[in-house]
């Protein structure tokens, strides 16, 4: 496929249009515009309708969905919807639309994009590495022995601490603190397994979550969706101060940690430009009920009819131009009435992953489609939650704002009618009178300069399924566990949130599965980097859904190279070495896709995940793509992508002279203090011997950081000192060994700023390395034991490492 030639040229690419930056600005960019080619897109342009009014109908369009979306299923965990259940008062709502209703015909659609040059977000990595930091100390001192649903753990806790309501408060904030990575808006577990287990997934999830994730957690889950739950807790006896605890997580971490390290810092230097893409496709409105489940919002369970009005249009969004990519987000727009002006009025905009230079690049193709400048965005001073995301506000922003009250188009009243009368737990942002209060903007008043802009040949987005039972089993599986889930979208108490037992089986039996082959589904759609398949889900879905190695493309790319590796560690049987390598080649294949610019990823948690997905795959079957973007990575500030780029060369074999390059430099830094980096150095070592240049120098480093360990007392990081003896003991020298022997061992002494068990760690390395210098150097291993000095006195108590 060549890989490697392609992600070389990206690489060139990026760098030339750097150096262009200055040109670019000043000339502005000429307008190329691209079509892309008719292979690339599906040529079916026949339009169909789907039939929502029985439970095969919208069985029909769900599996269309995921056809198209496989990611959905497992997309949106924290708000998640049963796909079945809420297309079923579709029917009912367009018959009192009448008129102001639109058609539920998928008619054939095309994708807009544009590319263009921004300047890359920075954040505060220090400010963002305490708030992990933080959140990871309430993480080890949550003190629960299994984990249910969130009332099910208030009431351990509670049991646990009866009495010592001290304690108990202090576990309760550490829960909300966690929260976000342990359930969903319901209070519904987010992940399986024993409790270790469970704790293993949050710290992996701390360690991963990104400033827009934690932006989103706790700017808006924690306080506009999972403090609902928390309001019916304090409601039972014992629990009545949670919501105050609830408070004091806003105000000592949200406001004082989270706010200022989601903030983005400014970045003028010259490498932090680059190109970026986004596109647009309209969503047919029978489908865009589903809008929250690419975007991470709440839309799916609060707000998901407003699509359905004959004058509102729903986008997808992604950040390339091609069609089979998952979306990142969405845009809602309504076409009101402005004075004698019919003008688009963008209510929202969301996704998580989206920065203010998307929103004007999103705005720019909707001027395209609207033939307009002008646009109305959200009053966001009266309605600050519309909109999510702090960036997107900031996109949706104008100097130059005239105040305008406007109506929404007819039927939107309707549509909020019916929401309020389901009991939603959800405050409606969009009701009409909320959203009266807008701003006219200008889009001029920005100049957007592009790079080139593309549009496709007509498509049609979704195939129509003319039988369920077409489709292969495990397909039907998966489509069967999705639709007979707990229906969240009736969330008030007094209604019905599960479905019957004669409706699951009517499920059942239209895609002809059984119950436990429904159950059994969820081991796809719950895996993640976290929960990787492993050998024994792996059995129970080739029993129940005839899961093959190669269904493991079905999972998103970074659990897939996760699942590869666990399944090739436990179960090496189930396949032959060719199927093996074949597979490790083609999830590399996607990786390179994925990664592209990577080494310019907005925050280090994106470098991570492709860090770790790509060490979990064999160097020998990677080739040269393998190392295009390391010596990038290795430069990084955050030292956290530094070790986990080093960690994940070990084993690689020989190592190209760019990297090598890299990690000297790094070593002439700080770096190299740190233990886990002086680890992965030693750990390179044992597999290649490239640069002797490179490993004295590092020798000599570390050298240095042990002399200063024994001669500055305890000065230096023991961790290092044990990692250089352990090493590279060929390469100290005798004066060294001495001294260091004197000061622990003869001396009986323990320094003032050490302490006892460090003394004794050390008597006891030293003294053994010595006595197997001694039965090497004089081959008579009897005679040097019985000669060797005697153990200290105070080390008498130590624990033998030898």
């Amino acid at each position: 496929m060549g890989i490697d030639c392609k992600a070389s040229l990206n690489l060139r690419t990026r760098v030339s249009l750097r150096q262009g930056w200055n040109q670019i600005r000043i000339v502005g960019v000429g307008l190329a515009l691209f079509i892309f080619s008719q292979a690339a897109y599906p040529q079916e342009v026949s339009s169909w309708t789907p039939q929502l009014e029985t439970t095969e109908g919208r069985l029909r369009l769900v599996q269309s969905v995921f056809d198209r979306h496989p990611q959905l299923p497992s997309a949106n965990l924290q708000f998640r919807i049963n796909p079945l259940t809420i297309l079923k008062p579709i029917p009912a709502l367009l018959q009192k639309l009448e008129a102001n209703a639109q058609s539920l015909e998928i008619a054939p659609s095309v994708v807009s994009g544009v590319s263009f040059v921004t300047t890359q977000i920075r954040y505060d990595l220090e400010k963002l590495n305490a708030v992990r930091e933080y959140l990871k100390t309430h993480a080890s001192r949550l003190n629960l022995n299994s984990f249910k649903e969130f009332d099910g753990d208030l009431e351990s806790l509670k049991s646990a601490f009866t009495g010592d309501t001290k304690s108990f408060e202090k576990q309760v904030y550490s829960l909300l603190l966690l929260a976000p990575f342990i359930y969903n808006a319901q209070g519904e577990l987010l992940k399986e397994g024993t409790a270790e287990l469970i704790r293993q997934q949050i710290f992996a999830s701390i360690e991963a979550v990104s400033a827009s994730e934690l932006s989103n957690y706790y700017g808006d889950f924690l306080p506009n969706h999972f403090s609902v739950k928390v309001s019916e807790a304090a409601a039972k006896p014992g629990f009545g101060r949670v919501t105050n605890l609830l408070k004091r997580v806003a105000i000592e971490f949200s406001e004082a940690l989270v706010a200022p390290a989601v903030k983005p810092v400014d970045s003028n230097s010259s490498d932090s430009v680059e190109v970026r893409k986004v596109s647009i496709e309209k969503m047919s409105s029978s489908i865009t009920s589903y809008r929250a489940m690419a975007a991470g919002d709440c839309a799916g369970l609060s707000i998901p009819y407003y699509g359905l009005i004959k004058d509102v249009e729903v986008f997808w969004i992604r950040k390339d131009f091609k069609i089979k990519s998952a979306p990142v987000g969405y845009v809602l727009v309504a076409k009101i009435f402005v004075g004698n002006k019919f003008l688009p009025y963008v209510i929202t905009v969301n996704g998580s992953t989206l920065m203010e230079s998307d929103i004007r690049a999103v705005l720019y193709l909707l001027q395209d489609s609207y033939q307009t400048s002008e646009f109305v965005v959200p009053d966001f001073i009266k309605n600050e939650y519309v909109v999510n995301y702090p960036e997107v506000r900031k996109g949706l922003s104008f100097s130059r704002e005239i105040s305008v009250e406007i109506s929404m188009p007819p039927g939107w009243e309707l549509v909020e009618s019916y929401l309020d009368s389901r009991g939603s737990q959800y405050k409606n942002y969009y009701a009409a009178r909320t959203l009266k209060n807008a701003k006219l903007v200008n889009l001029n008043e920005k100049p957007f300069y592009f790079v080139n802009k593309m549009q496709s040949p007509s498509f049609l987005p979704y195939k129509e399924v003319s039988s369920v039972l077409a489709a292969p089993l495990l397909e039907r599986g998966i489509l069967a566990g999705q639709a007979t889930l707990r229906d969240h979208t009736y969330a008030a108490t007094d209604q019905k949130t599960e479905m019957s037992n004669e409706e699951k089986q009517a499920v059942y039996t239209s895609l002809g599965v059984t119950e436990e082959q429904a159950y059994v589904s969820r081991y796809l759609t719950m895996a993640s980097s976290q929960s990787p398949i492993d050998k024994n889900k792996f059995e129970s879905l080739k029993t129940h859904l005839g899961f093959k190695l190669n269904d493991l493309n079905k999972l998103d790319v970074v659990t897939r190279a996760y699942s590869y590796a666990k399944l090739r560690e436990e179960a090496p049987e189930i396949a032959d070495e060719k199927t093996w390598n074949d597979l490790a080649i083609s999830i590399n294949h996607y990786l390179e896709i994925a990664a592209v610019g990577v080494e310019d990823a907005l925050e280090s948690s994106v470098k991570l995940k492709f860090i770790e997905a790509k060490s979990k795959l064999p160097g020998h079957l990677i080739g040269d793509a393998f190392w295009v973007r390391w010596p990038s990575l290795l430069r990084q500030r955050d030292s956290k992508v530094v070790e986990a780029a080093m960690k994940a060369l070990i084993g690689k074999g020989d190592l190209p002279d760019e990297v090598w390059q890299a990690i000297e430099e790094k070593c002439k830094g700080n770096q190299a203090g740190s233990n886990d980096f002086t680890k992965n150095i030693f750990a390179i070592k044992q597999f290649n011997a490239h640069s002797e240049k490179t490993w004295k120098f590092i020798g000599d480093l570390i050298h240095s950081a042990a002399r200063a360990y024994i001669y500055k007392n305890f000065g230096a990081s023991k961790a290092i000192v044990e990692i250089y003896l352990r090493a590279a003991p060929q390469e100290i020298g005798d004066e060294f060994l001495r001294r260091l022997n004197n000061k622990l061992v003869m001396n009986r002494k323990v320094p003032r700023t050490g302490n006892m068990s460090d003394s004794c760690y050390f008597a006891n390395f030293i003294f053994r390395l010595e006595l197997n210098r001694r039965i090497e150097r004089h081959q008579q291993a009897e005679a040097e034991v019985k000669s060797a000095p005697e153990f200290p006195k105070q080390a008498n108590s130590c624990y033998l490492l030898f």
